[in-house]
Order: structure tokens, then sequence, then C-alpha cells
């Protein structure tokens, strides 16, 4: 019989990380307390958001109905009903987006404060 030959294992690459785990990594040795700048996270957008500086396509639209939209535009203290009217479809979803966003923080912030 011929000598069976097993292949020799492949050579060991060297992992190359990527610039986001390197500087995790070098978070964990500073005096940081948290792994994450959450605080920018908090930080709010301008009162009138430039739907030009968002990509609108990556944006939850389909969240929000045309109904809804107008629903929160209208809670919304800062916008008068003839800026409503002025307002492309963009401006209005993303005005929306906002609007729901600062419900949904007022709304956690009240249950928070009943407990």
């Amino acid at each position: 019989h011929d000598p069976l030959f097993v292949a020799a294992p492949p050579r060991a690459q060297r992992v190359t990380h990527s610039e986001a785990y390197i500087r995790y990594i070098e978070g964990l040795h500073s005096e940081q307390k948290y792994i994450t700048p959450w605080e920018k996270s908090l930080t709010p957008m301008p009162a009138n958001p430039d739907p030009a500086h968002f990509n609108m396509h990556k944006l939850p639209s389909h969240w929000l109905t045309e109904e809804t939209v107008n629903g929160y535009l209208q809670q919304d203290k800062s916008v008068a009903e003839t800026d409503v009217q002025k307002m492309d479809q963009n401006t209005k979803i993303l005005k929306g987006l906002c609007a729901l966003r600062d419900f949904m923080m007022r709304d956690a912030l009240a249950i928070y404060k009943s407990y």
C-alpha cells in the first residue's frame, strides 16, 4: 500500500483589528468610567433639523403615517401651523420623529418620577 499523508495545517495568520476594537481596548486601560461615550448620544438635535444632513432612506419613516406626523407636529409648540403647511415631506417626517423621540423621553421620565 501507498503511504497516507495528511496535509499540514494552514499557517496561522495574524489577526488585524479594526480601529473600533483598538479604541475599545485602549479605553479599558484608561480612566474612563464607561465603555461608550453615552453622554454624547443624549445631546439633543437642533430645533430645526435639516433633512439634507440625514440619510432619509435610513430613518424609520415607515413608523409614522402622515396623520401621526401631523399630530406630533400639532403638539410641538415651537412649530406654527403655517410653518407645518410650508414644510416638505422629509422635513415633516424628521420633525415628527424628533417629536416622537421627545414624547417617549418625557413619558419615560414620567414613569421614573412616579416610582
